[in-house]
């Protein structure tokens, strides 16, 4: 098994770094007319790009923090593989969810 996928503070902020890249490609891509979006697009995508930041990458930033300080600041047990295994699924089906729903939206109601 990788070194990366043994503890949880590894675990989200590798998440979060990709999580910081994914969007900024996104953007690139509306602002280089790679990914036209029609005229009359129904997504704000300034205001997509700061959801995507601030809900994808803070938040595993945050949780990969937030899971490595209280089992060892606050001597809290520590928390099972299986579980962070299970979190960092639901996260990423999140934030992939989010990035279709604005595809979706922009694709389709433009």
């Amino acid at each position: 098994m990788f070194a990366i996928l043994k503890a949880p503070h590894r675990i989200f902020f590798a998440l979060g770094a990709v999580l910081l890249i994914v969007p900024i490609l996104w953007w690139t891509a509306i602002l280089s007319n790679f990914l036209s979006l029609g005229s009359t697009v129904a997504v704000y995508s300034p205001g997509a790009h700061m959801h995507f930041m601030c809900y994808g990458a803070l938040s595993a930033f945050i949780l990969g923090f937030i899971l490595t300080v209280f089992p060892k600041w606050l001597n809290f047990p520590s928390y099972d593989l299986k579980h962070i295994y299970a979190l960092m699924s639901l996260f990423i089906g999140g934030f992939a969810f989010m990035i279709y729903g604005v595809l979706y939206d922009a694709k389709f109601h433009s």
